[in-house]
């Protein structure tokens, strides 16, 4: 497997060094998300949603999948970005439960070395409320590592199935 160069690292093949965490690409206007794939249960077509309400803008209510109902976050607004029309739902296991992003796409998955991602800088953490856990570069775009268990603030009243 060919793998790209990202940040200043290219990967190091070594026979015993273990492969480099694998990450589900995101694209966010001029930006691309990046998720842990071994957090995503699965990617699909947006499902109908009924809205609950009383919660915040980035809930977008609960949705039926695998006859489980499921809440169901907007990852843009949840950043800080402007609303945009849905193309797919990402189902993720978190530490407190399991719930959908609501994406305008995914763009691949990419094997992220681990040296090639640098720490968020203090500003960008606290705007991003702790969901950042790395910044990088990806073929000339700003990569935004996410992360998956922190995605969602212990204060958001995410409405339970």
């Amino acid at each position: 497997m060919i793998e790209k160069q990202v940040g200043n690292f290219p990967p190091t093949p070594s026979a015993n060094a273990s492969p480099a965490p694998l990450f589900l690409l995101i694209p966010l206007d001029h930006m691309v998300c990046a998720l842990p794939a071994s957090e995503v249960l699965e990617i699909l077509r947006p499902l109908p949603v009924d809205s609950v309400p009383g919660s915040p803008a980035v809930v977008l209510g609960l949705s039926l999948i695998r006859g489980e109902p499921t809440p169901v976050l907007d990852l843009r607004r949840l950043l800080g970005a402007g609303p945009a029309p849905s193309g797919r739902f990402i189902v993720l296991r978190t530490d407190r439960r399991r719930v959908a992003l609501a994406v305008e796409g995914v763009s691949g998955t990419e094997r992220i070395p681990s040296e090639a991602l640098d720490q968020a800088p203090p500003l960008v953490s606290r705007a991003a409320a702790e969901a950042l856990e790395a910044i990088a570069s990806l073929d000339g775009a700003l990569l935004l590592v996410l992360r998956t268990a922190r995605l969602i603030p212990e204060s958001l009243p995410v409405p339970q199935a």
